[in-house]
């Protein structure tokens, strides 16, 4: 369960590879008995995201700074379980070692302004390119 929608996780046998399925997305299915042998772990495959999307480029770390008032919050309440300050001199300064997907940067952006992503320099051209098309949105 994600955000409240819960999700089944199965093997695409078109796409060879393991997919999540939102429930309450599903209009139809088929049985198929194919014998498939994967590597499978639910723990091993969530640990590094935020919310459902794997991604192929795996996970990695993300610095992030955030204002004093979030910097508080973000200590008592991790965004994700590898959540550590990286400098106590910069308050405010975080590190996660996640996958970067959709759920990730819709969560950084929630936080609007006060916070600010800093590493990898590829996420920081999403979140820019991101927050150009918001501000186009309402010109």
């Amino acid at each position: 369960e994600f955000n409240g929608r819960w999700y089944m996780s199965g093997y695409s046998l078109e796409k060879e590879v393991i997919h999540n399925y939102a429930l309450d997305r599903i209009v139809s299915f088929e049985e198929c008995y194919k014998e498939v042998a994967i590597q499978f772990d639910a723990e091993e495959r969530f640990s590094d995201l935020i919310g459902v999307t794997y991604t192929s480029t795996g996970p990695m770390e993300i610095t992030f700074r955030c204002s004093a008032y979030l910097s508080n919050y973000f200590r008592t309440k991790k965004i994700h379980a590898s959540q550590v300050e990286v400098n106590e001199q910069e308050e405010g300064t975080f590190s996660i070692y996640c996958h970067i997907n959709r759920e990730l940067i819709a969560k950084f952006l929630s936080y609007g302004e006060d916070l600010v992503v800093l590493t990898p320099d590829a996420l920081v051209d999403k979140m820019k390119r991101k927050v150009k098309t918001m501000i186009e949105n309402y010109e």
